[in-house]
């Protein structure tokens, strides 16, 4: 009888848990919904470089839409330093792929997030036991980081080739 007790308990704060997770969810969207804009310039070398990796690159320019389209959304929620700093490790990166710093926040987000799908399908899968159950929240933290990951690999590539006096 006490453990059917422990039961219920253990449910219904697995109820209040995901209740809080929704809640806070629909708070981000919200906050990201009704912070004001501010839409990139397609102009200057960022764009060139852009262009250059959408004409070359026919699964990113699938996807390149979706990207501008949330950095827009999150433009608003970037403060200047934020924007100056994520800014800066673009330009030592080269530019990379001419993403704007909203964009690289807007893939950092859409990296967690398919990250934390797979992880949920990977537990899933595993049977849900164990760590398996940790899967959504471990995957979907890298996957956070996977575009900074992206980005500061570039910076340091391109610092090495211009040390050695390459092109």
């Amino acid at each position: 009888v006490e453990y059917r007790h422990m039961s219920q308990q253990v449910l219904f704060l697995g109820y209040c848990a995901l209740g809080a997770i929704a809640i806070a969810l629909f708070c981000l969207a919200y906050g990201i919904a009704s912070a004001p804009t501010s839409p990139s310039s397609p102009l200057g070398l960022r764009g060139l470089k852009r262009q250059r990796v959408l004409a070359q690159n026919e699964s990113w320019a699938a996807f390149e839409p979706f990207v501008r389209w949330l950095g827009i959304r999150v433009s608003g929620t970037l403060s200047p330093v934020q924007r100056q700093a994520l800014d800066e490790q673009l330009s030592m990166a080269g530019d990379w792929m001419g993403i704007t710093p909203e964009e690289y926040v807007a893939m950092s987000i859409l990296s967690g997030i398919a990250c934390a799908v797979a992880g949920a399908g990977t537990g899933y899968i595993a049977g849900g036991a164990g760590l398996a159950r940790l899967l959504p929240l471990i995957l979907g933290l890298l996957g956070l980081f996977l575009p900074y990951l992206q980005i500061t690999g570039a910076a340091t590539e391109r610092l090495r080739d211009v040390s050695r006096g390459l092109p």
